[in-house]
C-alpha cells in the first residue's frame, strides 16, 4: 500500500481547484481550511450541514469528485487544508 504526502497532496489539489473555481467564488486559506464561499450568498446563521467523511487513501478522490457538485449547486464549503 502507498503512503502519500497528504499535506502536499491536498495544497496541490486545491491549486488545481482554484482554476476551476467560478468567478463567484472566493477562497480562504488557513492553517487547517480552505474555505470556498460563494460571494453571492451569504451563510446563515443557522441551517443544514452536509459531512462528507474520507479516509487518508481517498480523501483526493472524494474531494475530485465532489468539488464541481458543490460549486454547480452554489454552496459554500470547505476541506482540510494542512494535518
Amino acid at each position: 500500500m502507498k503512503l502519500y504526502n497528504l499535506d502536499f497532496s491536498i495544497s496541490e489539489e486545491i491549486k488545481m481547484i482554484k482554476k476551476d473555481m467560478p468567478t463567484n467564488y472566493k477562497l480562504t486559506e488557513s492553517d487547517h481550511w480552505a474555505t470556498f464561499q460563494n460571494k453571492n450568498k451569504q451563510i446563515p446563521e443557522q441551517g443544514w450541514k452536509i459531512h462528507i467523511s474520507s479516509n487518508y487513501y481517498d480523501c483526493i478522490y472524494n474531494l475530485r469528485e465532489i468539488y464541481p457538485i458543490l460549486f454547480n449547486c452554489g454552496v459554500a464549503w470547505k476541506t482540510v487544508f494542512h494535518w
